[in-house]
């Protein structure tokens, strides 16, 4: 048998050879331009949630937050929507709105993308002790007013009713809010007129 005899690693070539010139880094862009909103996308606009555990239900259109994102509200009473931001690419706009109250222009007037950031809740002793037995998970809610939600809220279900001096078609309204859409059979939404 032949021996194969090592090289010493002095002989061994480099791995990294540094480059002639160094690279220099590239400069920041800055601010991101500015998200435009669709056309369709007014204030007190009826859109369609696209995705999301809310999908197919239908909500209001409130503003368009400084981050570009849209702020939408079921109402929470209604329908179970919260007040949300959301990406206007999953929105779908109905030709059906209504007319804002002056609280709840007030009461959104102050909302911006960094209140929905999540903030931890301090535990209790008690649930703290339960909590170890079960699973060690961080609970988090929105940083909110509760008052604040509330009073939206009421302000959109009102705004809802007051819209259409009828009284069956301001309650049409409501249950227009309240159902989920959804195709059935034969319905292409390319075809539909929302």
């Amino acid at each position: 048998m032949v021996s194969k005899s090592k090289t010493p690693k002095a002989a061994v070539a480099k791995a990294y050879y540094p480059p002639a010139e160094r690279v220099k880094a590239h400069p920041k862009r800055g601010e991101q331009p500015h998200i435009i909103l669709k056309k369709s996308l007014t204030p007190g606009t009826i859109v369609v949630l696209l995705c999301g555990r809310e999908r197919g239900r239908r909500c209001i259109f409130l503003k368009q937050l400084d981050s570009g994102h849209a702020l939408v509200c079921g109402p929470k009473s209604l329908n179970r929507v919260p007040l949300m931001p959301i990406y206007q690419t999953y929105l779908n706009s109905t030709s059906t709105k209504i007319q804002l109250n002056d609280s709840v222009k007030n009461a959104i007037a102050d909302i911006n993308f960094s209140t929905f950031k999540k903030v931890p809740i301090p535990k209790d002793e008690k649930s703290e002790f339960l909590s170890e037995t079960k699973h060690k998970k961080k609970r988090m809610s929105p940083n909110i007013d509760a008052d604040l939600l509330s009073k939206i809220d009421e302000g959109l279900v009102a705004s809802a009713k007051s819209t259409f001096k009828d009284q069956t078609e301001s309650e049409l309204l409501v249950k227009y809010l309240k159902t989920k859409f959804s195709l059935h059979g034969d319905q292409y939404p390319h075809l539909l007129k929302f």
